[in-house]
């Protein structure tokens, strides 16, 4: 039957009298915000009677379970001694905001407010590895996984399907193994590989267009490893080249796919198009159960899930920054009230940045005006980047990283600046574009100088060359353009500068110059290694010519490196621009190919078994022979029997 509710908070009215239908339910709701204790009852009538229910509740507030990147244990109402943080309240844990995957987290578990020591096993971190979309979306999905804060590569999935695969492959866990991979490239950019042009790829891999069949519309493509070749093949259009190999203890595991998109011929070249790039780390981390990172230990580990805890107290003393596992940290409040507050933070490597593209362009500029793009990351400048303008391809950066592009007249409003790389995170930046002005000034100078140099200043207007422009340097005056519309400075002070020109009714330019001080860099020219091949404990003689690239003398080392171990160093001194020729003399003991390396110029040795190891193997052969010709000899004659060859060695 149907009867009136009415609900009562601390014994006053807060809902109610309702009139419920039989079989239907009456619900409470506390209102947002409320936190605290409670006496809460309920009571229904109706004609056969009365019928009640009480409860004392305690009402918490939305995060006191989880979501606040600070516990302070002066708020008890408001943070439980069981706090777990994930991406959501802890930004250093991974997290893609595009397939909002990010499943990292840490649970604290405290005594009380004021307690200053973790307990062992009362720290535990979980992560689980969840499905991403390759950067080219024609590849599927992969697993990756936040663990201690970076991204890994955690295996493929039955939705891992690159069109026309090279090698087949299904579901691969790498995660099951025990082994974790850093993502190198996951590319999309669509790219122009022309006959004998090569793409370079990441740890010493690079690959090679070797022909080109237009009318087939097949490539034949070379993979080198540390400029050796490893593999060929011949790839169609719309076919994906996967290169595999045994990584750890994992058998065929696809660390390269490549996709041909097109093929074009034309009268002048041959060229081929790559859509599609993606390569995982061959080395990787190793995780187990036992295993400690820092202060935690690895409970468990499965092809769904790592589970770690503190394999021992930790800990909470004011002040106390305590490093957990791999970059992560615990940080305590150095409180003057003796509150235990804390946190967690990541420390920033730089490797974390160092695949960070960033781009420096002005964010507002003039149409007509020649802006200068510059492309970093991890603070060092990045050559041969790509750069878009408005999904426009405009061209690359130089050897120092920049880019020089004249807006078109005809441009306005907000336009985006892209950059890309292989290997790299691709980085966007806006400029808002002002209306072409007719009076404006250019600024001719060079990205780069060397300290004590004297460059020329060029200023012009709309291609003419203007004189009696006031020239600044770093906002003091040097001098005023002659009638060619120049002036020569000389360049007293390293780092990065500014210099201006402006005069009456025009408007002012302003452009950075990145001064040198005086340095040395020595490069290798070439490598010569004679001869190519020898016999263990054999010499060769490996030389090359060294230069000094830069602007001062110096006396350095030169290393010789044999399979990425320094073995051998030479110091020799060179002037600016001087060549010197080094050698070195090496003899190895074990067979095998050597790559060999010499400042950046790198070359390969083929050593081979010396005589005397050749020797004794014939002389072991020989005598083997000889013996068994002669058991053959007296058996036949019946001056020995085999039952008594037996018998004697048993």
């Amino acid at each position: 039957q149907e009867a009136n509710v009415s609900w009562k908070i601390d014994g006053n009215i807060s809902k109610g009298p309702s009139l419920i239908q039989a079989g239907r339910r009456s619900n409470y709701t506390f209102p947002r915000n409320t936190v605290g204790n409670y006496s809460i009852s309920v009571e229904a009538v109706n004609m056969n009677g009365t019928s009640a229910e009480s409860w004392n509740i305690t009402v918490h507030p939305r995060f006191f379970f989880k979501g606040n990147r600070i516990w302070d244990g002066s708020k008890p109402n408001e943070f439980s001694l069981a706090y777990t943080w994930d991406p959501m309240s802890f930004s250093g844990f991974y997290y893609d905001i595009n397939d909002d995957v990010g499943d990292e987290s840490i649970t604290i578990n405290l005594d009380s407010y004021t307690d200053r020591t973790i307990d062992r096993d009362d720290l535990v971190y979980t992560t689980s590895p969840q499905e991403v979309s390759f950067g080219y979306s024609g590849f599927g999905r992969y697993e990756v996984i936040g663990f201690m804060a970076e991204k890994y590569f955690a295996g493929y999935t039955s939705n891992s399907r690159p069109p026309s695969p090279s090698t087949g492959f299904g579901a691969i866990s790498t995660l099951a193994q025990g082994q974790l991979h850093k993502v190198l490239v996951d590319d999309d950019t669509r790219r122009t590989v022309s006959l004998g042009s090569t793409i370079t790829l990441k740890e010493g891999y690079v690959l090679k267009a070797i022909d080109i069949d237009a009318d087939a519309r097949t490539m034949l493509i070379s993979l080198l490893k540390d400029g050796n070749e490893i593999d060929t093949a011949a790839l169609s259009a719309g076919r994906t080249y996967v290169y595999t190999k045994r990584v750890g203890t994992v058998s065929d595991l696809p660390i390269i796919m490549v996709r041909l998109d097109s093929v074009f011929s034309g009268r002048e070249m041959s060229a081929a198009f790559i859509r599609g790039i993606f390569q995982i780390s061959e080395n990787y981390a190793t995780v187990g159960t036992g295993n400690k990172f820092g202060k935690m230990e690895v409970q468990s580990v499965s092809n769904d899930k790592i589970m770690m805890s503190n394999d021992g107290s930790i800990s909470l003393d004011k002040g106390k920054n305590e490093l957990l596992m791999g970059n992560l940290r615990l940080k305590v409040g150095d409180t003057t009230d003796n509150t235990l507050r804390f946190y967690f933070a990541v420390d920033v490597t730089s490797d974390m940045v160092a695949n960070l593209l960033v781009i420096d362009a002005p964010a507002q500029a003039y149409a007509g005006e020649a802006i200068r793009i510059k492309i970093t990351a991890g603070g060092t400048p990045v050559d041969a980047a790509s750069i878009e303008f408005d999904s426009s391809d405009i061209g690359q950066t130089d050897t120092n990283g920049s880019f020089d592009y004249d807006l078109p007249r005809s441009l306005k409003g907000i336009h985006d600046i892209t950059a890309t790389k292989l290997g790299y995170l691709k980085a966007i930046k806006n400029i808002e574009v002002l209306e072409y002005f007719e009076r404006r000034l250019s600024l001719d100078i060079p990205v780069t100088a060397n300290q004590f140099e004297t460059i020329k200043i060029r200023v012009t207007s709309n291609g003419t060359a203007l004189g009696g422009a006031t020239v600044r340097y770093d906002n003091t005056t040097i001098g005023s353009t002659d009638n060619n519309g120049t002036l020569n400075y000389t360049l007293e002070t390293s780092g990065t500068h500014s210099i201006s020109a402006s005069r009456s009714s025009y408007i002012t330019v302003v452009k950075e110059i990145e001064v040198r001080a005086p340095y040395s860099e020595y490069k290798a020219l070439d490598i010569n290694i004679s001869p190519g091949v020898v016999f263990t404990n054999e010499p060769v003689v490996i030389r090359s010519n060294i230069t000094n690239a830069g602007t001062k003398k110096d006396i350095l080392p030169v290393e010789l490196i044999i399979n990425g171990t320094a073995v051998d160093n030479w110091s020799i001194a060179l002037d600016p621009g001087e060549i010197k020729e080094i050698n070195f003399t090496r003899k190895e003991a074990k067979a095998g190919n050597y790559s060999v390396e010499i400042s950046g110029q790198k070359g390969s040795l083929e050593v081979k078994p010396g005589f005397f190891t050749w020797s004794l193997i014939l002389i072991v052969l020989l005598i083997t022979a000889l013996g068994a010709l002669a058991v053959y000899l007296m058996t036949s004659k019946n001056k020995i029997s085999i039952e008594s060859i037996r018998k004697k060695l048993m």
